[in-house]
This record gives C-alpha cells, sequence and structure tokens, in this order.
C-alpha cells in the first residue's frame, strides 16, 4: 500500500487529490505505517474484514470531491496517469465510468477491459467451455491501444483501477456489497442500463501486482467466484439464467473437484490444491442447496 501512495503523491496534480485508505483489518502494522508517512491521508480502520465492496463504498461515502478513483492496494500507479485522468474529467460528457490501463509486472495488458458486458448465456458458454466460441465477451480489449491513447466506449471495466463522478452513485447507487467478486461488473451494468457511458482511457496506466489476496485463499476465492456470477445472473437476467447456471456448475464442477483431488498427491501441489478443492465444494454446495431467491431480478 505504501508504494501505491507514494506513486499517487508523485503526481504533478497530487494537492488536487483527497485520498482516502480504507484498512481492512490488517494485522501487519499497516496502520501505523501509513498514518505516520501520510499524515494527510484520511484514513479508515475496519476491526473487521468488511469485504472490498463494503470497504469501497465506506471510502466513497466520505469522500468529498466530485470524482473517485478506486485503487487496489497492490497497484503503482504511473507518471502522467493522475493527469491524464483529472483532464479526462474535464471534457464531456461529465458523468462516466473511465477504467485505466492496468498493466502486470512485466508490462502485459491484464483482464481489466472488456469490449462488451457478459450476456445472459457467457457465463454458461465460458463454464461448459463453449466461451471460446462466444465473440461477445473480449478478454483482450487492453492489448489494442490506440496510438494517440485516446479513450474509447467499451462495455465493462475491473474495479482495479476505476473511477467515475460521484453524482453516477446517486443515480445507481453504490457497490453492491453482496456481489463480492463481481462488484465492478455489477456496478458498470447498472450504470450503462442508466445510460451512462464507459470508457477505457490506455494513456493512463497502472501496475497491478493482482491477486494476492485471492493467492492467500484459495478456496473464498474460488467460491466467490461462483457465487457472483450466479448473483448476477439473478439480478440482470432473472431466475431462469440463475437456475440454467446453477445447473452448468453442478454439471462441470465434479470434474474439477476430481482434477483437485488426483493434484493433491503431487508433491508441492497438495496446500493449493487441498484449497482448490474446498472452494469447489463450497461453490458445488451452494449451486446445489442455496434456496432460489424468486422475485430477485432487479
Amino acid at each position: 500500500m505504501s508504494e501505491c501512495l507514494q506513486s499517487l503523491f508523485r503526481s504533478a496534480r497530487a494537492e488536487e487529490l483527497e485520498v482516502v485508505v480504507v484498512d481492512n483489518a490488517s494485522a501487519d502494522g499497516t496502520v501505523e505505517r501509513i498514518t505516520s508517512a501520510f499524515p494527510d491521508v484520511t484514513f479508515i480502520e475496519n476491526k473487521v474484514n468488511v469485504g472490498f465492496p463494503a470497504a469501497n463504498n465506506q471510502g466513497i461515502g466520505i469522500a468529498r470531491a466530485h470524482s473517485i478513483l478506486l485503487l487496489n492496494p497492490d497497484t503503482v500507479v504511473y507518471e502522467g496517469a493522475i493527469e491524464r485522468l483529472i483532464d479526462c474529467f474535464a471534457t464531456e460528457p461529465k458523468n462516466k465510468i473511465v477504467g485505466l490501463n492496468v498493466r502486470n509486472l512485466d508490462g502485459t495488458a491484464q483482464n481489466t477491459v472488456h469490449l462488451v458486458r457478459p450476456g445472459a448465456l457467457d457465463f454458461v458458454s465460458e463454464q461448459s467451455g463453449l466461451g471460446r466460441h462466444v465473440p461477445t465477451w473480449d478478454r483482450d480489449a487492453a492489448d489494442r491501444e490506440s496510438p494517440a491513447g485516446d479513450m474509447r466506449l467499451v462495455g465493462w471495466v475491473s474495479g482495479a483501477a476505476l473511477a467515475f463522478t460521484k453524482a453516477i452513485v446517486e443515480t445507481v447507487g453504490m457497490l453492491d456489497e453482496g456481489m463480492f467478486w463481481a462488484e465492478d461488473l455489477d456496478f458498470c451494468a447498472r450504470a450503462a442500463e442508466a445510460g451512462i457511458p464507459i470508457y477505457y482511457l490506455p494513456g493512463a496506466k497502472v501496475m497491478h501486482y493482482g491477486g494476492e489476496s485471492g493467492k492467500r485463499n484459495f478456496r473464498k476465492m474460488i467460491y466467490h467466484q461462483h457465487f457472483s456470477r450466479v448473483a448476477f445472473a439473478r439480478k440482470h437476467y432473472g431466475v431462469r439464467y440463475e437456475l440454467l447456471l446453477r445447473a452448468t456448475y453442478a454439471l462441470t464442477l465434479p470434474a474439477k473437484i476430481i482434477l483437485r483431488v488426483l493434484q493433491m498427491g503431487f508433491p508441492g501441489r497438495a496446500v493449493e490444491s487441498r484449497a482448490r478443492l474446498a472452494g469447489y465444494l463450497d461453490a458445488l454446495a451452494f449451486c446445489v442447496y442455496s434456496p432460489i431467491r424468486i422475485g430477485a431480478r432487479r
């Protein structure tokens, strides 16, 4: 997190920034280090881990700025990114969502920009192995940058580096705290349904270490990935598509469970495979046994 904050304050327009840090019950001295090294930062210290969407909502709620940038703590902002983002929000349309150009440590693009948000059947196609034949869900949009770095309209962008005008919250609401691992997709979907444009700004680059929290808890990550897709299908496409997606998971997850059981016998793979196995079992139990909430579609 310190590296992320340092990169923000190196910006030539750092004096225009209002920085809010929300700590989700870390026990590694983060609170003391941040408050000591960055006294101008507004700090929210949670006694329990409330989750990514809820923590972001806390920050959004107290921010006074007219535009918000959500950043994962394991990111580093490239030189010039903040300036380009500020200039972007000074142009029309005023109300918009903007995804930054998120890169891996080696400079390659992360899977954070998508030309079209997933349709009702795309999750089913992805899970069944037919996703490679579905052209509407483009996972490689970030690599097709315009030479000038101009912003371009897209379908949705990742919450790792997500910016938007605060007025949008008054229209579509906060991040959905019950949709951990798909809260960014849901936020963009609600905005699009309200007629708010979503852009990708390739000239504003951010390096993201990526997935460190997930690697520390494969079980939680895998469960929430499946749960969130089901919740998204229910919320935006209705109970029929929720049932279809649940059935797809119920048919395909056993194969992944068997694979992880077999991998537990390989040296060096046992710990991770055991954690992934637990995640797949949790996801399968949810899809098969949790009740269907009729009428939950917005």
